[in-house]
């Protein structure tokens, strides 16, 4: 009942056209404050998107204003004023930070995940606007009304964050998506690289087949791909050549294959 409720809502912002114009124009004002400042290319824009991390940058500082206010929640439930105002003071700080990350990788969003950021941005500026205020209440020892805020701000910032979530899950904003998902797991060493020369396959001498190689071990490794056996050498059997055994049988002989 909940996830229908959700799906409708997500659905609804997803088509609302309406937010077309003014994200439009927002773009078109953040890509000339970064032309003025000069991050369009560079450093600065890498250091924005977390490439010296290797992880976006914005998800990560979302969780500093989340946990700040939570404690300044919990704080306030147990009445340590100062404690929950520090905390307030400290989320506002990363929800800052977390912004101009997210602003700009906004930039680069189209269509349907432009309109959900276009509302997960209203909403984070609305928590911070309440949480400011609560900051500055406090700071004047209005600690009453600076509670009201911050029960007000948390759900705020909770729906916020949803749609944070919707933009990884659904719209893959963040994700690399060209990341192979079906590797291989464990690899076997075949030969060294230094054997390598240039470009050119070789011919490997593999281990001599016996009883581990099995349709147990086969069946353990679906991933593998079975080696296609040219020839094998088999002087217990008196002849030059004998056929090789075939991936997934057993077979308790010292006759050593190449394969290739």
């Amino acid at each position: 009942m909940a996830q229908r409720a959700l799906d409708r809502l997500v659905n609804a912002i997803e088509g609302e056209d309406r937010l077309d114009r003014p994200g439009h124009r927002l773009e078109q004002g953040l890509a000339f404050a970064e032309n003025l400042l000069g991050i369009t290319r560079g450093r600065a824009r890498g250091f924005l998107h977390g490439v010296w991390l290797g992880h976006p940058l914005h998800p990560v500082l979302t969780d500093l204003p989340i946990g700040s206010w939570t404690t300044a929640l919990v704080l306030d439930l147990t009445g340590q004023k100062c404690a929950a105002r520090a905390a307030v003071g400290v989320g506002l700080a990363g929800a800052l930070a977390a912004a101009v990350t997210g602003l700009h990788d906004w930039q680069h969003t189209h269509d349907n995940a432009r309109r959900v950021g276009m509302v997960h941005g209203t909403l984070n500026t609305l928590a911070v606007a309440l949480y400011g205020w609560s900051w500055w209440q406090r700071g004047r020892g209005h600690h009453l009304r600076g509670r009201l805020a911050t029960l007000l701000g948390y759900p705020v910032i909770m729906a916020g964050g949803f749609l944070g979530g919707t933009l990884v899950h659904r719209h893959r904003i963040g994700v690399d998506q060209t990341s192979g998902q079906l590797e291989p797991r464990r690899f076997t060493p075949v030969l060294a690289e230094r054997d390598l020369t240039g470009n050119r396959p070789h011919r490997v001498r593999a281990a001599t087949w016996t009883s581990s190689w099995s349709a147990r071990t086969a069946a353990s490794t679906p991933w593998r791909m079975p080696v296609r056996t040219w020839a094998a050498r088999c002087p217990r059997a008196g002849s030059a050549t004998a056929p090789s055994p075939a991936p997934g049988t057993v077979r308790s002989s010292s006759c050593a294959a190449v394969r290739v």
